[in-house]
């Protein structure tokens, strides 16, 4: 699995931003629908036009927070495909774990599981490797930190204690 974050060393370098969408520049569009990549109609537009599906996992009304929870959505994104007789493996899996990556303990919105990305480096290469068992390939991940400074120094301890020590 690639990590989309930016990183000293030449590993897939990208930065996840949050932007919001401002629905009524959409006319025809719910803004419930134009901010959920997990609402029905946004899942339909995956399966008919996408290179890939980009959930994220916080999502209030379908989280995806864990890799099981992920695993069953990206079920149901394959049965999706079937039904719309397209390769469901013509589709790609991304993630955006919208909450910031983090050495701390945090719990999922219902508090029943960690939250992906938390907790010690080995938590966060364990959870790469279970969304990389599940079929996704990108994983998108906030950064956090007050300043500049602080945004690198937590990029190149996840550079050096997570993606370096992911297995080949």
């Amino acid at each position: 699995m690639n990590f989309l974050a930016a990183g000293p060393r030449a590993v897939s370098v990208f930065l996840s931003l949050d932007l919001s969408i401002d629905a009524s520049r959409f006319p025809g569009v719910e803004q419930r629908e134009a901010a959920q990549r997990e609402a029905p109609g946004a899942l339909r537009r995956a399966v008919k036009f996408g290179d890939a599906w980009y959930p994220g996992n916080n999502s209030q009304t379908k989280p995806l927070d864990t890799a099981p929870r992920l695993a069953a959505g990206i079920a149901d994104v394959k049965r999706m495909c079937e039904a719309a007789k397209r390769d469901p493996a013509s589709l790609g899996i991304t993630l955006l774990v919208q909450d910031v990556f983090d050495w701390g303990q945090h719990k999922t919105q219902d508090g029943s599981a960690r939250r992906m990305f938390t907790g010690s480096s080995a938590d966060m290469a364990a959870d790469a490797a279970a969304l990389s068992a599940i079929g996704v390939s990108h994983a998108a991940l906030r950064l956090g930190g007050d300043t500049a400074a602080d945004c690198v120094a937590r990029i190149e301890r996840f550079g050096a204690e997570v993606i370096a020590k992911r297995p080949a």
